[in-house]
């Protein structure tokens, strides 16, 4: 889910001027120690709760970025674009903030030096800002569960923390039982608090062999429910093991878990709560591989559900959380500040190992956990990528083109392509099934380089490499129009038509078509944004040739 898309902060410790900007659901800061990644975490922790770590107010003679020979006013500013999805609701008591606000605007919160005040501005469209009562602010922010997760955090005493709400929610539970007689409310409490952790447990004791299964210290005593103390393990043999024995690792898998029913639990909060953003500290610490990788997928795949409404930024050290998120900066400095570049997974990914931030990977590889879909070229991501957003069709692939799956490989195209297969096909023979490189070409590329690049593919060459399928397309494009712009709709011809984008033929039928020539990259450009912006009607095309890769992900998953 996206809720933050912007960040900018000035002069708070090492940033003395950054931005990050297409921050998406699951994002991620990768740069070497000391670079000022959880600065930016801080700094959101300041925007949502005043202090720049919990438990520690804010102090300018330390967190105020130093700049020497500086004589301007010490102030620190945080900004923070928000974009309000469908789903984020206003209840009436509150819709008033709708109105002030919108569903589209920047926050700005400035704190200048003793005595420390804090002023809050807005702006929702154009440079004019304008000032935000801080009722209306404190109003809109109780909206938003944040919840800053430092690597240095002891998941047991997180847990503890929390019991209250979570005894709330088991209580919630309990009620809908309606159990009267005094002998049955022991065991009511217990099954209520069974059901509220159950998912929880399953994904734990699926993933850590050494548990059979979580159970709450659900005290004797009715009287004492809301002092839960945490949560034990049940091994295999039923021997109990106390929260703080459990290994670190298993600890800080089973705090993720629980948090995040904790936090998507929105029904009956104080505040109507419609989001979570989590500022995460390095979530891969104390973890092993084998663990690491599962909560990189299961972090991705919770900002990727809609009804969940939550967003997480993590730094990290780790290839594997690094491959598994939707957008990814680089952090670095020069010893006096830090500087932040957006960069694509794969690049980033690369650029890390490279920088000896993380561990040296082999490009063909990258992305284990996803499936990987290599395309002809920048222009035919772009608008896969926006298709499969809108349709929720093969969701969760990576669509790349070869230099930003390999950046050793330079330019794109079915030949590029073809060549690439020869050289690192024994390589991709070593992905994980379930997450396979799948080619997908453009529909009028030749038998010929097709079954050559099925042959260097190897093994599943057959069913992973995959031509787009003519069938799809709109039958009243002209069958000459070659990429994928002839799985564009003729609606979408027509609006280029009005505009004067480019010069479309219509024939007595209907049907229209583009003289190739015609068809230049500026066009081609132009038509993809025209696509991208359009009704989603416009998809159903290029929805079908999504369908095609889930089919053939499918194949590749049962086949392993």
């Amino acid at each position: 889910m996206d809720l933050i898309k912007r960040i900018e902060v000035s002069g708070f410790r090492s940033l003395r001027s950054i931005e990050l900007d297409s921050i998406d659901g699951f994002s991620c800061l990768v740069g070497a120690n000391n670079s000022g990644k959880s600065n930016v975490l801080r700094a959101l922790n300041l925007f949502f709760n005043d202090e720049p770590e919990p438990g520690k107010e804010l102090d300018f003679s330390y967190d105020h970025h130093f700049a020497p020979h500086r004589k301007k006013k010490k102030e620190i500013s945080v900004a923070v674009t928000f974009v309000l999805p469908d789903n984020f609701t206003f209840q009436p008591k509150v819709r008033h903030l709708e109105k002030t606000l919108g569903r589209k605007f920047t926050i700005k919160r400035t704190w200048t030096t003793y005595p420390y005040e804090s002023d809050t501005e807005f702006r929702r469209r154009g440079r004019n800002w304008r000032r935000l009562d801080d009722t209306v602010f404190q109003q809109f922010i109780d909206l938003i569960n944040f919840r800053y997760i430092q690597n240095r955090t002891i998941p047991a005493d997180v847990l503890k923390m929390e019991a209250p709400r979570f005894g709330h929610a088991v209580m919630k539970r309990f009620r809908k039982k309606r159990a009267a007689e005094t002998d049955r409310l022991l065991q009511g409490i217990k099954d209520a608090a069974d059901t509220t952790i159950a998912k929880a447990s399953k994904q734990v004791t699926s993933d850590i062999a050494s548990i059979a299964r979580l159970v709450m210290g659900t005290p004797d005593e009715a009287v004492s429910i809301l002092g839960l103390s945490g949560f034990a393990a049940a091994t295999p043999s039923g021997a109990l093991i106390p929260s703080d024995a459990v290994g670190a690792g298993s600890q800080a898998y089973v705090m993720f878990l629980l948090l995040k029913d904790i936090d998507t639990t929105y029904e009956g909060t104080f505040g109507w709560r419609q989001g979570v953003v989590w500022a995460v500290e390095e979530p891969e610490s104390s973890l092993h591989k084998d663990l690491e990788q599962k909560l990189a997928i299961m972090l991705r795949s919770w900002t990727d559900e809609d009804a969940l409404k939550m967003q997480i930024l993590a730094t990290t050290h780790s290839d594997v959380i690094t491959t598994a998120s939707n957008a990814g900066f680089f952090v670095e400095t020069d010893g006096s500040a830090t500087s932040i570049t957006a960069k694509k997974i794969p690049e980033l990914v690369s650029q890390a190992a490279t920088a000896g931030v993380s561990s040296p990977f082999e490009p063909a590889l990258c992305f284990p956990s996803n499936t990987v879909v290599l395309v002809e070229g920048p222009l035919d991501r772009m608008v896969l990528e926006n298709v499969s957003r809108r349709t929720k069709a093969a969701c969760g692939f990576v669509f790349v083109c070869l230099h930003e799956l390999d950046q050793a490989e330079a330019g794109s195209g079915v030949d590029k392509i073809v060549d690439y297969l020869k050289r690192r096909g024994p390589v991709i023979q070593n992905r994980p099934a379930k997450s396979p490189l799948l080619v997908l070409f453009d529909h009028d590329v030749t038998d010929d380089k097709l079954r050559q690049a099925r042959k260097y593919y190897g093994t599943n060459g057959d069913s992973r490499v995959i031509r787009m399928s003519a069938n799809h397309a709109d039958a009243r494009v002209s069958t000459s129009l070659g990429g994928i712009e002839r799985f564009y709709p003729r609606s979408l011809f027509m609006k280029a038509r009005q505009g004067d984008t480019l010069p479309v033929s219509v024939d007595q039928q209907g049907n229209v078509s583009i003289v190739k020539r015609e068809l230049s990259p500026k066009a081609k450009r132009e038509l993809a944004h025209l696509l991208c912006d359009g009704p989603p009607q416009w998809c159903t095309h290029l929805d079908l040739v999504l369908r095609d890769l889930e089919t053939a992900a499918l194949a590749s998953s049962l086949s392993g």
